[in-house]
């Protein structure tokens, strides 16, 4: 079932009739979200939900996580914690331990960036660029250096190295000349293809915090990303094996023109935020390109169903004596 995003700005969610409801900020148009449909809710810039909308949400357990506009996760409505408080448990030893979580930290990393690397070399073969095969050679370099990193201080830098690289190089596959893109901004983005980023990664950041949670585990705790109020920590280090997921996304709709130059809002502050309409043609991609997913152990699946396979595994892995699991890697075909 699709996750269900309500972008409709100074909106208002009721509860009636079994139906989620809601009304523009002008009162002039109204529509309804029967309580079956509702899967996951992802609520996007200002929208107020009156309190039988809360109660509705918290009592059928429905996730439901908020973000800015500008791609900015804000957070989510919190009901009762999971039950598993012997995951929790676990999780808690794990950290405690600096070889576990530096080995640990070194195996997340280690797949993201393969992840990416894999991802330009497929570029690569049906468009040969010099400058893409010389950053490819660069990051599987610059990965080695790993092995000598002695704490996540370290393996963080190796990863930023690696990253900045790769972003270099990311910016030469759009195949259109309006959009330009050298390097990664964050809070706000400044360019379109920052917006787009930043919108897609808080998206699929909202798909890992919904997995994690139904395994028990505490998404604030980390071994990657260090302890920082208010960042799940443990959601974003999961999520580091499917960014290439949002990658991928934002070349296609730009290089198809599904998304386009004049799709893009320019704010006072310099940030860069995709139209309203423009928004709505990046949901429905996101969710055909969750739903429509890769090989998987041998069978096709759905990343939405990968990403929760994969938090199950990883709950799993913090019972074993030794760091046991295996991010998913992308397919490299």
């Amino acid at each position: 079932m699709a996750t269900v995003v309500i972008d409709e700005q100074g909106a208002h969610v009721q509860y009636k009739n079994n139906q989620l409801v809601i009304t523009s900020h002008d009162d002039n148009l109204s529509w309804s979200i029967p309580k079956m449909n509702i899967e996951r809710l992802l609520v996007v810039g200002r929208t107020t939900l009156a309190q039988n909308a809360l109660d509705f949400l918290l009592e059928a357990s429905i996730p439901t996580h908020f973000a800015t506009t500008s791609g900015f996760y804000k957070g989510q409505l919190c009901g009762i914690d999971g039950k598993n408080v012997f995951a929790r448990m676990k999780q808690y030893e794990r950290y405690a331990h600096p070889t576990y979580r530096n080995d640990l930290a070194k195996t997340i990393v280690r797949q993201k960036v393969n992840n990416l690397r894999y991802f330009l070399s497929k570029h690569n073969r049906y468009h040969a660029s010099a400058s893409i095969e010389s950053a490819v050679t660069a990051i599987k370099a610059t990965l080695q250096g790993l092995e000598q990193a002695v704490n996540t201080d370290e393996i963080r830098g190796i990863e930023g190295a690696c990253a900045a690289v790769y972003f270099q190089a990311y910016g030469s596959i759009f195949e259109h000349r309006n959009f330009q893109f050298r390097k990664r901004s964050r809070r706000p983005p400044l360019d379109p293809i920052n917006a787009m980023l930043s919108l897609g990664y808080t998206l699929l950041l909202a798909e890992v915090i919904t997995a994690l949670q139904s395994t028990g585990l505490d998404t604030y705790v980390g071994y990657l990303h260090s302890a920082d109020y208010g960042r799940p920590s443990l959601a974003c280090d999961l999520q580091e094996e499917f960014r290439y997921i949002v990658d991928e996304l934002v070349v296609k709709l730009v290089n198809l023109k599904q998304i386009k130059p004049d799709d893009f809002e320019y704010q006072e502050n310099g940030a860069v935020i995709l139209t309203e309409p423009a928004r709505e043609v990046f949901y429905r991609a996101f969710e055909s390109k969750l739903r429509g997913g890769t090989t998987y152990e041998g069978k096709r699946h759905s990343y939405r169903r990968i990403i929760q396979q994969q938090a199950q595994k990883f709950s799993k892995s913090l019972f074993e004596s030794e760091p046991s699991y295996h991010p998913f890697a992308r397919p490299k075909n």
